[in-house]
């Protein structure tokens, strides 16, 4: 039979937990690092990829080279008598003929160089120590080259005749109006005391020889073919 009065004991008691079920501790004082890098690293020491491809120099094709010899006239002259002062005198004035010489000269075609020979008949070689006169007769042979437009080099010499005529008239011309004085003092002074010899020097005159035609690459020169007229590769 049913109770009369309520329980005063209920009859399931609740458990109660005595601790947090979770208790935070003081935090680190280093933060995690992730074991795994996010992208590929960089490497510091590889090498730029370099091209084994050499580079190609056009001259060393079919090629057309001539030689122009030459000689000019100095007056106002004074030729220095030490050797040092002599080299950079001379060196001085292949120089302004090459870069006068190289004025309307197309891509294809170049002052290789310019040779100082003598100096009123005394050889240069770059050790004479022979005491020369005030004016001076200047020997020199201007080389230049021009790449051939087929590779048999078939119209050499109407290429080296044009070449000839073009770097001729310019010599001329600048001999005529004064600009190659004036280039030659005013490289003077840029060179100070040891091209002081010509400061007070001017071109006079100047003449050139025929020209000699040489074909690199197809190891041959041409010469005059004295039955034919023309010219043959020897």
């Amino acid at each position: 039979p049913p109770s009369s009065s309520p329980s005063d004991i209920p009859s399931v008691v609740p458990s109660i937990s005595t601790e947090p079920t979770f208790i935070s501790k003081a935090p680190s004082d280093v933060p995690s690092l992730s074991v795994k890098p996010t992208g590929a690293p960089i490497d510091p020491t590889a090498q730029p990829t370099i091209s084994t491809a050499p580079t190609v120099d056009p001259y060393k094709e079919a090629t057309i080279q001539i030689s122009i010899p030459s000689q000019l006239v100095l007056s106002g002259f004074q030729m220095p008598t030490s050797q040092v002062k002599i080299n950079t005198v001379l060196t001085l004035l292949a120089d302004t003929i090459k870069a006068r010489a190289s004025v309307k000269l197309n891509s294809n075609q170049r002052v290789k160089s310019v040779k100082i020979l003598s100096i009123n008949g005394v050889p240069f070689n770059g050790s004479s120590s022979r005491r020369l006169q005030d004016s001076a007769l200047i020997k020199y042979e201007i080389i230049l080259e021009d790449i051939c437009s087929t590779s048999k080099c078939d119209d050499s010499q109407t290429v080296a005749n044009a070449l000839y005529q073009s770097v001729t008239q310019e010599m001329r011309a600048s001999i005529d109006d004064g600009s190659l004085t004036t280039a030659i003092v005013q490289s003077a002074q840029a060179s100070g005391a040891d091209a002081d010899a010509l400061l007070a020097a001017a071109v006079e005159s100047g003449d050139f020889g025929e020209v000699v035609t040489t074909i690199i690459g197809l190891l041959g020169d041409f010469y005059p073919d004295w039955s034919g007229g023309g010219y043959c590769l020897n």
